[in-house]
Order: structure tokens, then sequence, then C-alpha cells
């Protein structure tokens, strides 16, 4: 009796992820800008990942830094980050939400062009400051864009689905990334990289701003 009441709790739950998953597609399918928007920072977030798993190896590599001056970057980042998040609070009183995450993003992705193309510690450190000051203004812009566009009482069904694909999406991005920089230089990575996060938070920011001015 036992087994077939656990049985019968266990069809019950995966009838609840088989349901949970159609709400998510159907919402998606009526919601296309919304998602678009959101895979768009997605991915600019994915290529942030790969490239912090390749920062230590292109400051001691192509930049020649001591682990002492990498610590120092590393801070100036944390001072960027910290700085931002006050300038947010500001921020996201008079700015749309959707325009914080589009443009702070854009700003990331030229924080890691002016770090992957820097030949000093100077401008290393500049592209550190710009992309750690404008992390925390596009991913309060994020937050408060996704709660103001999915329903309550399906955000937390909504939210795991699209974490779980964009998990997978960054193992397999963070894989290729590896592979590359097999066949090329770390530099040519990282430019590569950073390149592809800027055209692809250009893309975002026109996008949002279009869509700011039909609203």
């Amino acid at each position: 009796q036992m087994s077939s009441a656990s049985h019968e709790n266990s069809r019950i739950t995966w009838l609840n992820i088989r349901n949970d998953w159609s709400l998510v597609v159907r919402f998606s399918k009526k919601a296309i800008p919304f998602f678009v928007l959101y895979m768009m920072f997605q991915m600019v977030m994915l290529l942030t990942a790969a490239l912090d798993s390749m920062e230590v190896t292109f400051a001691k590599m192509i930049l020649n830094l001591s682990n002492t001056t990498y610590g120092s970057l590393v801070t100036i980042a944390g001072i960027g980050f910290l700085i931002g998040a006050i300038c947010t609070n500001v921020l996201v009183r008079f700015v749309p939400a959707k325009l914080l995450m589009s443009i702070g993003t854009l700003f990331v992705s030229i924080g890691y062009i002016i770090y992957s193309f820097s030949t000093t510690y100077l401008l290393a450190s500049i592209g550190f400051f710009v992309l750690s000051f404008f992390l925390s203004i596009s991913n309060t812009g994020f937050m408060t864009y996704i709660q103001s566009n999915i329903p309550t009482d399906m955000m937390g069904r909504i939210s795991s689905f699209y974490e779980m694909l964009a998990s997978f999406i960054q193992v397999i991005t963070i894989l290729l990334v590896g592979l590359a920089s097999h066949w090329f230089s770390v530099k040519e990575v990282v430019i590569g990289c950073s390149t592809l996060m800027f055209t692809t938070a250009l893309y975002l920011t026109l996008l949002s701003a279009s869509k700011v001015r039909s609203n």
C-alpha cells in the first residue's frame, strides 16, 4: 500500500513538472519580446562568466601582472561595484528598469572591450572599474524588469526554467571558450568574446530603446 502511494506521489510530481513546463512555454510564446530581452541579457552574463574564467590567465600572461597587482585590480572592481550600487539607488527612481538593464549591460561590455585591448595596468584598471560599476546597474535593472513583467504567481516557475536553460548554455559556452583558448591565443579569445558581448549588448540596447519609444 505504501509502495502504491509512493508511486502515485511520483506520478503527480512528474505531472506537475510537465504542467509547469507547459505553463512556461505558453508564457514565453505570449511574451516573445520579454523572452528575447531576457535571453540577450543572459547571453551577455554568460560571456561575462566565460571571460571571468580567463581573467587570471590574461592578467598574468598578457599583462604580465603579479599576484599582488592582479589583486589590486579585483579591489578596484569591488570599489566600482560598490559605487555603482550607490548610484543605482538614485537612478532606479528616475530611469526605466529596461533602460537601466540595457545601458548598464552595454557599458559592462565596453568595460570588457577596454580590458581585452589593454596593454598596461592603467587601461586594465579602467576597464575593470567600468564593467563592475555598470554590472551593479544592469543587474538591478534586470531584476526590476523581470519582476514587473512576470506575474507573481508564476515568478518561481518561470525564473527556475529560464535559469536552468541559462545554466545549461553557460556550461556549453565555457567549454567552447576553453576549447578556443587551445586553438587561438588567450588575447584573441578574450577580444573575440568581448566583441561578441558588445554586439549582443548593443542589440539589446537598441531593442530596448525601440520598445520604450513604442510604449
